[in-house]
This record gives C-alpha cells, structure tokens and sequence, in this order.
C-alpha cells in the first residue's frame, strides 16, 4: 500500500515560489548581496537563543547561502525565474520534502509525484509563461476532465475558484480571517495536550540553567502558558520541537 505525498512540491511546476525575491529582490541577487538575499528567505522563528547563539547561525546563514548560490548557474544565462525555480528544487526538496517523506515512509511507503526525478528533470523544457499561474495544470485538467475545474480548491482551510490565480490565491488566505475568524481546533487541541507537559520542561532545570535559551523568551513562554494564551503555540512548537531533539542527543530523557 502507498500512498500520495502531495505536499508543496506542484509549486515548483506553478511557478509560485520566491515571487517576492524575484520582483522586490531581483537587484540584490544580481549583485549577489547575500545579507539582503536572506532576507527574502526568513519564516518566522521565535527567538530561542542568546545572542551569541543567534549571531552564529545568521553568520553560517550568510556562508551557506553564498555558497550555495555560487553552484548555481549564472542568474543572466538561464533568466530569474528559471533560476528561482532551479533555486527552489535543490534547496526545498532535499531539505524540506525530502526529510517529510522520509518521517512519512516509515509509517506508511509515499510518493512525490511533482518530485518525481523525471519530471523534474523535464521542467525547464516548460515555458515559464505555461508554468505561472498553473496554466499548464488548468490546460491539461480541462483537456482530460473539464468537470475537475467545477471543484473549488482549498487552501489553507479555504476554498478558492478553480480559475484564481497565483496572486488572487494569496491574497484571498489573507483577506480571509478579516470576514471569518474561525479558531484552529487542531492549534486548541494541541494546547491542552501538552500544555501541563510543557510546563513541566520549562520550570526543569535542565531549562532554566541551559546557557543556550534565551532566559526572557523562556519566561515569557511560561508565563503565557500559564494564562492558557493559545496564541503561543508557534512558539511553544518550536521551543519543544528543539528541545525533545537536544535532549535526544545526550540521550537524557525528558
């Protein structure tokens, strides 16, 4: 039995990642201003360190991104949209998708279809013009199965039209909360289960005297699970995801 891993990989064939780098930061790839380029780059991560903590890894951030960029092929030859797109396939899937099939392949055997080597292999004979806006999905959709087009998409949790394009979808999951602000059961949930838990790591010694934690981030993540503030389960997420993993490596149970 398999099953199919769609994730976020059919992105890749819409042409839809690093839009902002390629029209608000198309001048700091040129010049290959790594510092500025990273910028583009950064989802939110709740500050967990000290200081000195956080200046070496935005340090091995800035190493790591220009050598990475200079394996690349050159930006002028190929076109940036193309670029970002061959950007996107040799830092996203080794690195995002290919540890979430690994974790998954141990529970039941899946499949990336959009990942696939030979398609892969295959995209930059695609047009970008075919790729943006999915408009190679919606032709072969609508040549092989127009009722397919009939069915609404979701994205985030909301339905979108068929025919809505890259934009329109984005900006239809950040008008959405405006006019239905409905709680994430799976977020309250969660809370309620680990909360007496992690209050347990967070008031341990092995916390409290650990260097590494930034002592106000960790205080203040206390204290806001102490007032049940469900608005910090991002934090709270992140802070035991490093934590069970630290833990791991000095086999100390937690």
């Amino acid at each position: 039995m398999q099953s199919l891993l769609m994730e976020d990989s059919e992105k890749i064939w819409r042409r839809q990642y690093l839009n902002r780098l390629s029209t608000l930061g198309k001048h700091y790839l040129i010049k290959r201003d790594y510092q500025e380029i990273s910028k583009f780059l950064r989802h939110y991560k709740p500050p967990l360190f000290n200081n000195e903590i956080t200046a070496l890894l935005e340090k091995s951030v800035i190493e790591e991104l220009s050598a990475f960029i200079t394996s690349l092929p050159d930006i002028n030859k190929i076109g940036i949209e193309n670029w970002l797109d061959l950007f996107s396939i040799k830092s996203r899937l080794p690195n995002f998708f290919g540890f979430e099939q690994n974790r998954l392949d141990k529970i039941i055997p899946s499949y990336m279809p959009f990942a696939d080597i030979e398609l892969i292999n295959n995209i930059f004979k695609v047009k970008v013009s075919d790729r943006k806006n999915g408009k190679l999905f919606n032709y072969i959709l609508k040549k092989l199965n127009p009722n397919l087009t009939d069915i609404k998409l979701v994205r985030s949790n909301k339905f979108i039209p068929f025919t809505t394009n890259n934009f329109l979808s984005a900006l239809y999951s950040k008008l959405f909360p405006f006019y239905a602000k409905e709680e994430n059961h799976y977020q309250k949930r969660f809370f309620s289960l680990v909360k007496e838990f992690s209050q347990d790591i967070l008031t341990s010694s092995e916390v409290i005297t650990n260097e590494q934690y930034d002592k106000n981030f960790i205080n203040n993540l206390r204290d806001r699970i102490y007032a049940n503030d469900i608005n910090c389960i991002k934090d709270l997420d992140w802070f035991l995801s490093f934590e069970i993993y630290r833990r791991s490596l000095s086999q100390k149970p937690i």
